[in-house]
């Protein structure tokens, strides 16, 4: 089966069984297709499927059966998923899609259901409070099909997604794994396994799915949009997004999917300018589409370009007012205005629609904050983790909550959560550094109820400032920008001159003012405003270590970056004055010239050990968030 007819397939049979958003994603890429790849020739053999490929053509219907799928589909249509079942309870219901269609309106039922008897709006999410309870029914009857030998990929879909809900992990995996192998085209099932895949599945994953199909490529794609990075590692190798994405750009040369998700990419590496410029050229070709316009809502947001989100908010409400995409974008724009509860009563509207819509969620809590009310942002972030648990961005707010409402313990337990999730982000080893320094110098005693799992108050004043620098090193051994590398090294700085360790206090200072030198000749403007408050307080410490060191040529260079202040004018005449006298004195005792020894680091001097040393502490090359914070 070649590609075209593995998507026409499953188009189709997506299309049959209800399932639009796959029928949808099938046909555009479809459609999309190069015309030197409808069939094998001349495609690469890393992207055609493997081996023979079961055929997923619905099995032969009697008329009676085919009469009442029809029917069941139009009481589908119009939302009656359990008038749809009961018609197709009926013992001429035989066919595999007659008994997906019947099990998969009841599901739809059920969590209808379950959304009219949790009324709060703030409530939980698929708890021991809001269960779909046609879930463990349904189950029963899909483990009689296996043992008939009755299933088929869509069943094994239905049953990886109920193991899901029911937080059975393992058994979802099998079951996705193998309604994947037996039809790789199940879009569905693919995007349901991104949620299941955790790093430590990725050398398993390998060996379970077809992973010389085009559709493991997709795969990856998926999992780096749903993890907001562009690498991933899959046994002992790397693999960037965007390497998989060029494969499939040569398949798929005109798709609109690939280009959003580069956009969506180009957004996690916090690319705002290109990620916009993909939005743009996404709407002329494709004007009436929602899809992913909320994200490039946040772009806007961020980049703080009020008359274009204020263009996209009318365009999306115009395509379809009612809908959450064009609810979030409408919010974002009265956030960006500062209308702050306007703002709330859009995303509110959003959830309304769509209870498991993470984006607004998020959105919301930031709103909350914004209005210092904690305990509703908290509801909101709360939330979040329950619908989407990998998304740092939820446990970041929930820390950010908590230190509002000086819960400092509480915050660090989920600062901690966040930079575990995100451990290539700079910012977050940055903020659970700065907790673990305040914790370290705060004399409150905390009762029980104030304190989170494994959090010891005791052993954080002992140890904090030592898993603080640990912290600052992480973030210097992750991607940041410039503003996250002065930050770790100014903390760094400052740690250890309050340790008395004056010579690795040195050290950093000089990074941060290497730094700021780097931001300078890259015009950063964005950063120059902390630049010059690191200028400051660097120059001023080096100064005074060189004076004290006599080094007096590297004291005077050093103060020249400052010389324009009080404190620099000041400091700068004392070494002058210093200066003079040591020389005086050198002279008067025939010592002259003689070089003093100069402080070493590693067995470098400061000043021999070269630019950039911050950088070559760790790795950092980008900055990577994107978060709407």
């Amino acid at each position: 089966m070649d590609i075209s007819t593995g998507l026409r397939t499953a188009a189709q049979c997506f299309q049959d069984r209800c399932l639009y958003a796959g029928a949808k994603w099938a046909a555009e890429m479809l459609n999309s297709l190069s015309n030197n790849t409808n069939s094998s020739n001349g495609v690469s053999n890393a992207l055609l499927p493997s081996g023979n490929i079961a055929s997923t053509s619905d099995d032969e219907t009697s008329q009676t059966e085919s009469d009442l799928i029809t029917l069941a589909r139009s009481y589908f249509h119009t939302k009656e998923f359990d008038r749809a079942a009961y018609h197709l309870k009926s013992m001429a219901v035989q066919s595999a899609l007659g008994k997906f269609l019947r099990i998969y309106s009841k599901y739809l039922a059920g969590e209808k259901r379950r959304d009219e008897i949790s009324p709060d709006l703030m409530g939980p999410v698929d708890s021991k409070l809001s269960p779909n309870l046609e879930i463990p029914g349904l189950m029963k009857e899909l483990q009689a099909l296996i043992a008939a030998d009755q299933m088929d990929t869509y069943l094994y879909y239905l049953l990886g997604v109920f193991q899901s809900r029911q937080k059975n992990r393992e058994d979802a995996f099998e079951s996705l794994c193998t309604a994947i192998n037996l039809f790789p085209f199940n879009w569905n099932a693919w995007v349901e396994l991104v949620s299941l895949a955790e790093d430590v599945d990725m050398p398993k994953l390998v060996r379970k799915l077809p992973v010389d199909n085009v559709m493991f490529n997709i795969f990856l794609v998926l999992v780096a949009l749903d993890r907001g990075t562009d690498e991933l590692q899959i046994g002992a190798s790397d693999i960037r997004a965007e390497s998989a994405l060029d494969k499939l750009r040569e398949l798929f040369p005109t798709s609109l999917w690939l280009q959003r998700s580069t956009a969506v990419i180009k957004y996690n590496t916090e690319d705002f300018t290109e990620c916009a410029r993909i939005f743009e050229a996404v709407i002329r070709q494709d004007p009436h589409s929602l899809d992913y316009l909320d994200l490039y809502s946040n772009v806007l947001y961020v980049m703080n370009q009020t008359a274009k989100l204020s263009f996209l908010a009318h365009h999306a409400t115009e395509i379809e007012k009612y809908h959450p995409e064009t609810c979030v974008i409408v919010g974002n724009y009265y956030s960006l205005r500062g209308e702050h509860e306007k703002a709330i009563q859009y995303f509110r509207r959003a959830i309304k629609l769509n209870r498991n819509y993470v984006t607004a969620w998020l959105l919301i809590g930031h709103e909350y904050v914004e209005l210092k009310n904690g305990s509703k942002a908290i509801e909101a972030y709360r939330r979040g983790v329950d619908l989407s648990p990998r998304d740092h961005r939820f446990w970041y707010g929930l820390g950010q909550t908590y230190e509002l409402l000086k819960m400092p313990y509480f915050a660090l337990y989920y600062f901690k959560r966040a930079a575990e999730l995100r451990e290539d982000d700079a910012r977050m080893w940055n903020v659970l550094g700065d907790n673990y320094e305040r914790l370290a110098e705060s004399s409150e005693q905390p009762t029980d109820g104030e304190l989170p799992p494994n959090i010891n108050p005791q052993g954080l004043r002992e140890n904090g400032n030592q898993e603080a620098i640990k912290c600052y090193h992480r973030a210097l051994k992750s991607y940041g920008d410039t503003v996250a590398i002065q930050t770790a090294c100014m903390r760094l700085a400052k740690l250890h001159k309050d340790m008395g360790e004056n010579d690795l206090a040195a050290w950093y200072y000089q990074c941060v003012l290497d730094e700021i030198t780097n931001s300078e000749k890259a015009d950063l403007d964005k950063v120059r405003v902390q630049s010059t408050a690191h200028r400051v307080d660097a120059s001023l410490f080096l100064a005074a270590y060189y004076r004290d060191k006599q080094n007096w040529a590297r004291a005077e260079k050093v103060i020249q970056n400052i010389s324009h202040s009080e404190e620099g004018m000041a400091l700068s005449r004392e070494i002058r004055s210093m200066r003079s006298a040591a020389e005086s004195e050198q002279q008067a005792n025939g010592t002259f010239g003689q070089d003093k020894r100069r402080p070493t680091v590693g067995g470098l001097t400061i000043e021999e050990r070269g630019e950039g040393s911050a950088r070559r502490i760790g790795s950092g090359a980008r900055w990577r968030t994107g978060d709407k914070m």
